[in-house]
């Protein structure tokens, strides 16, 4: 049996939605991106939601419009690069901090030792969807006067004490790529409370256009723009916002499922004494994947183990203060590091069958035996 890391659920009912879009002939960005919005705005409950092409380019456009340039960023080490990628291309400094090791998520002790003068944004990960502790973040930030804009890339769905993810701190971004909780094929999303913020990435993602193609085309004079800002070609298309409007009608089956996985994970690893299991609430927690921790140097003759069984493993992620390219941001984080040498994701996507979760857990539980 071949069980894959992740894979992408989408059907007939995703390729129904973009048909007459295609017959249409408009392809790009249009009135169903707006209606993909809306979508969102409805189910998280947020004041401003602005559909972009990646959840990277959510991460850059958040952080040019609050201005980061020469300015520092507080981010966790144990994410994706995607994310300091994006802080780099924004002009942001890199600050790393610390993971907790029950959860993985940003180390709020440490964010505190780390700030200066100089901090103009804390960017938390809530790793695997387990949300990070969001009010105690917003207290500190608030009292020092920083942003928080969240990569909230796992976490679409998830909830802090019963407020969703994206209803709560500054800028929230959010991640719709092909493996996602929800898919767009590719696609991401901001969500704002500062309207100062929603403006600025409505033009950004548009070339810094005034007004996006499909609003110029409604004009008395669609042939008229104004340049009013700096900008990228970040903007969704309507393909991608018709996969996205399908999929969020199905969340609910898409959380239930996904919970259902992981507690059965959960109960089959539990007495195993070399498996260290994450803390999630899965009243709030709608996960992403499923990460365990693994003792006395086993890791990676686990991972070999799997690989042989066609059960597809991964590290996610390769710490990015270790990284060639982030040299100059280094600084040492011990947890992290120790981490990175137990961390191990194995299968968990919406459309797993039980032949394919039960296959999962006979290996993990036989390879330990």
């Amino acid at each position: 049996m071949n069980v894959p890391l992740a894979k992408p659920c989408v059907g007939n009912d995703e390729f129904q939605a973009i048909k007459p879009i295609i017959d249409s002939g408009w392809l790009g960005m249009g009135a169903v991106v707006g209606q993909f919005e809306d979508g969102i705005k409805k189910y998280i409950g947020c004041r401003h939601v602005q559909a972009v092409n990646t959840g990277t380019s959510a991460i850059h456009l958040a952080l040019e419009a609050v201005e980061v340039k020469n300015k520092e960023v507080i981010v966790p080490s144990m994410t994706y690069a995607a994310t300091v990628q994006a802080i780099i291309a924004a002009g942001g400094i890199p600050v790393f901090v610390e993971c907790r090791k029950d959860d993985l998520n940003i180390d709020i002790e440490d964010v505190e030792r780390k700030i200066t003068a100089n901090t103009k944004v804390i960017l938390p990960v809530h790793y695997t969807g387990k949300p990070v502790e969001m009010d105690k973040l917003q207290e500190i930030a608030d009292g020092k006067g920083i942003i928080i804009v969240e990569d909230a890339a796992h976490a679409f769905g998830s909830e802090h004490k019963n407020n969703k993810i994206g209803s709560i701190g500054h800028v929230t971004c959010f991640s719709f790529d092909p493996i996602k909780t929800i898919s767009c094929g590719e696609g991401g999303a901001i969500c704002t409370t500062i309207d100062e913020v929603a403006d600025r990435i409505s033009s950004m993602k548009n070339l810094g256009i005034s007004k996006n193609t499909w609003n110029r085309y409604k004009s008395d004079r669609p042939w008229l723009y104004e340049v009013i800002d700096k900008g990228y070609r970040y903007h969704m298309s309507n393909i991608n916002a018709a996969i996205g409007i399908e999929q969020l009608k199905k969340i609910a089956d898409f959380i239930t499922r996904r919970r259902n996985i992981a507690l059965k994970y959960d109960n089959s690893y539990k007495s195993i004494n070399q498996i260290s299991l994450l803390k999630h609430d899965f009243t709030q927690t709608v996960p992403f994947c499923y990460t365990m921790l693994i003792r006395d140097n086993m890791r990676n003759e686990f991972m070999y183990s799997m690989k042989n069984a066609g059960i597809g493993v991964s590290i996610l992620y390769p710490p990015n203060h270790l990284q060639p390219y982030f040299k100059d941001y280094y600084t040492s984080l011990p947890t992290t590091e120790n981490i990175f040498d137990e961390m191990v994701s194995i299968p968990l996507f919406t459309g797993m069958t039980n032949e394919q979760i039960d296959y999962v857990i006979e290996n993990v539980v036989a390879f330990f035996k």
